[in-house]
């Protein structure tokens, strides 16, 4: 029978948590502060940690530091009432297995808890489990990004994953949710923070000024050409690229760029030198990819790509509480 512990202030909280997973047929211990939970620690292990980040004394991150340093193997569900960016990045760095924010539904809690002790099982004789994301270093502070809704939340927390993956990203959502502020994010939590970011924005009937804005331009051997010119996939060397608006890119273009991410190469324009792709790419979109494949405007490889992992932003009106 599973060990959980609850390290909790609210009693409440931890009294509901306590009575649905005892019906569970959890073995369930709770702490009000952090102190006698880490005392505990040294006499007996818990298989699964339910933490608040907010608690007195020492705070539900510093605990979660200290448990993965000294107890990698016991995953944490972090829980709290103030999520933010900054939190759900901290906690993915930290490598808490899953960030929930309150009020949450008992039976997402359940199931979070079921996943965690799933994984330790599958987990049980790996190595390494503590190694960080990434090695060292403070985040840095986010520009403002407003809103608590739990669909704020959920954009938090695709915000931390991607910044902690490192493949081709969407980001998609009406005009002014933000989607190039949360490239941004993703860049700036990512493990390329300290390299550069670029961006260009795709304009219909430009496809030639695109092309060569990404690609650059080689040995000027035509009118059509500008003079030698060094593309923003070159310049962003090992740093991010952001294009907005994928929709608007031309098929031509749309299958340079296919072939740019497949091959991990690309040639400047009117040049034949191979020259190595080293950034990560990350698209915006105002409409649905799939309506821009259905409608002829976006080719269906790159749609393929695009859907390894996207970020949909929700409207305003649709979260009437921030």
């Amino acid at each position: 029978m599973s060990l959980i512990w609850i390290i909790d202030d609210e009693q409440a909280i931890c009294y509901a948590l306590r009575a649905n997973l005892e019906d569970q047929r959890y073995r369930v211990e709770v702490f009000s502060s952090a102190e006698p939970a880490l005392k505990s620690l040294k006499k007996h292990q818990p298989d699964l940690i339910l933490l608040d980040v907010r608690l007195p004394g020492a705070s539900g991150m510093e605990v979660l530091e200290i448990l993965k340093a000294d107890h990698p193997q016991i995953p944490v569900i972090l829980m709290t009432a103030f999520g933010d960016l900054q939190t759900a990045v901290q906690a993915v760095q930290a490598e808490a297995f899953e960030y929930l924010t309150k009020p949450f539904d008992l039976e997402t809690v359940l199931q979070a808890v079921r996943r965690a002790l799933a994984q330790r099982q599958m987990r049980a004789n790996t190595k390494d489990l503590g190694q960080s994301l990434w090695a060292g270093g403070e985040p840095q502070q986010p520009e403002l990004i407003l809103g608590k809704s739990a669909a704020m939340q959920n954009v938090y927390k695709q915000i931390a994953r991607a910044a902690s993956m490192d493949s081709t990203l969407l980001i998609q959502g009406e005009e002014g949710t933000g989607k190039n502020l949360v490239a941004v994010m993703v860049h700036r939590f990512s493990a390329r923070q300290d390299l550069p970011m670029l961006s260009a924005t795709a304009i219909p009937g430009k496809d030639l000024e695109l092309e060569i804005e990404l690609f650059g331009a080689g040995r000027p051997g035509s009118d059509a050409l500008q003079p030698l010119r060094t593309g923003l996939l070159e310049l962003a060397g090992q740093g991010t690229l952001l294009i907005d608006e994928v929709g608007a890119i031309s098929l031509a273009n749309q299958l340079r760029l296919i072939r740019a991410i497949e091959n991990k190469s690309f040639c400047r324009v009117g040049d034949t030198q191979t020259r190595e792709l080293q950034c990560r790419i990350l698209f915006t979109s105002s409409h649905s990819i799939s309506k821009l494949v259905s409608e002829g405007e976006l080719d269906r490889r790159l749609a393929s790509h695009l859907e390894v992992f996207t970020i949909d932003l929700p409207a305003l009106r649709d979260r009437p509480e921030d």
